[in-house]
């Protein structure tokens, strides 16, 4: 999932007030949200903290790339990816692995 940044700017830079749904659509090519994800962005824009605990792949990282989009400032977001690089290299392993006995 990429971001344009000329979008961002020509979004930021009219009057008119910006939705969540409009950056969704406009930087992330997305129609609509999944379920969870209004609720928590919702949270966050109107400046109450937020803990979003979801499953692999259900769009954790929208949740706090669209409101760092509409509200001023830097935004800083921390993801621990460890745990997710460890299971990727375990993958890669266990494919060479087979790779070299010939099962694949």
């Amino acid at each position: 999932m990429t971001t344009n940044s000329s979008n961002i700017q020509e979004i930021n830079s009219g009057t008119p007030t910006v939705t969540p749904l409009q950056i969704l659509k406009t930087c992330f090519g997305y129609d609509s949200f999944r379920e969870g994800q209004t609720e928590i962005i919702d949270t966050i824009l109107s400046g109450r903290d937020a803990l979003a605990i979801m499953p692999t792949g259900a769009g954790k990282s929208l949740c706090y790339q669209v409101p760092a989009l509409l509200l001023p400032g830097i935004t800083l977001n921390i993801i621990n990816l460890r745990k997710k690089w460890k299971g990727i290299c375990s993958q890669v392993s266990f494919i060479v692995l087979k790779y070299r006995q010939g099962c694949i």
